[in-house]
């Protein structure tokens, strides 16, 4: 168990937010292909804000890096070119919320490698 930082509690907070607004994805999405990999990436990003919050280890942080950054391309696909089977959606709120919140995810989680860098030193 690694310390934990203002930033990797934020961080975990974050993820349940982002694990909040995929469940949104699943109630608009227009079919099943897209609903049943919205709902697996909302369980996933839930458990891994549960083992960011209890375990804080190396790979809990690295699989919240991969998460953030998968929602992060997935909301850019989105505001440009569309999701499978649906056109762009440049104003989509949920879309640009998405965006923001995975860049806040990873921001949290680069200021804490920065906490903890400076807590060795």
């Amino acid at each position: 168990m690694a310390i934990r930082t203002v930033a990797s509690r934020a961080a975990v907070v974050t993820l349940a937010v982002l694990a909040a607004i995929q469940v949104s994805w699943v109630n608009r999405a227009t079919n099943d292909a897209l609903e049943v990999p919205a709902a697996l990436l909302a369980i996933a990003t839930l458990i891994i804000a549960v083992s960011l919050g209890w375990r804080n280890d190396f790979e809990s942080r690295f699989a919240a890096v991969l998460m953030a950054t998968g929602q992060l391309l997935l909301s850019i696909l989105a505001v440009t070119v569309g999701l499978p089977g649906q056109s762009p959606q440049p104003d989509d709120p949920v879309a640009l919320l998405t965006l923001a919140t995975s860049v806040t995810v990873l921001a949290l989680l680069w200021w804490d490698r920065q906490l903890r860098l400076s807590s060795v030193r």
